[in-house]
């Protein structure tokens, strides 16, 4: 049930990454589920939710598998034949693209959310705000984040636009709208 509003988050969050390769996503998503199901002492429900947890996993996880990506690409194949290039070895091995949109945006996305993570104090808003910034219009996606599926329905709407509020307050009176669109220059 998770599975495809964690998809979506971090299809959003690193669009790049989804553009060139859906399955790093799929893969990511896989492993905080495949974490959860492993070690499921690390979820703590007085911390979070556990949507909240998932992304987080599924995030972190995502990151280093991008992070290996990275390092494989920048890698030079190393000759077969080591005798035909006597010269190799004394090379100096260099990044073969290091201004790189797909990095520069993945960057941008790091900043974002230190950004974020300046402004907000709990994985909870930060989350939030992504989903926010995401246009995100799911109500139900942002009842399971608050975990408010006890509450009538109104009560949820009313809580679900609560937090919206405020959310979109601290956006708005840091000017992170602006500020984001800096960063992707």
């Amino acid at each position: 049930m998770y599975g495809i509003q964690i998809e979506r988050i971090l299809k959003y969050k690193y669009q790049t990454a989804a553009k060139r390769d859906e399955a790093n996503i799929l893969e990511a998503v896989n492993e905080a589920f495949l974490g959860y199901y492993r070690n499921p002492d690390t979820f703590n429900p007085e911390k979070f939710t556990l949507l909240s947890f998932l992304i987080v996993a599924a995030d972190r996880d995502l990151q280093n598998i991008l992070m290996k990506e990275k390092k494989h690409l920048n890698r030079k194949d190393l000759p077969e034949d080591v005798e035909l290039q006597e010269k190799f070895w004394n090379t100096t091995i260099k990044p073969q693209s290091s201004t790189d949109d797909t990095i520069q945006i993945e960057e941008a996305m790091i900043a974002i959310q230190n950004l974020l993570g300046d402004l907000f104090t709990n994985d909870r808003d930060i989350t939030l705000a992504w989903m926010i910034l995401a246009v995100e219009r799911d109500t139900e996606l942002y009842i399971e984040l608050l975990d408010i599926n006890s509450l009538t329905v109104a009560e949820q709407r009313v809580e679900v636009k609560k937090h919206k509020d405020r959310i979109k307050k601290v956006l708005e009176r840091n000017d992170v709208e602006n500020r984001i669109k800096n960063l992707l220059k």
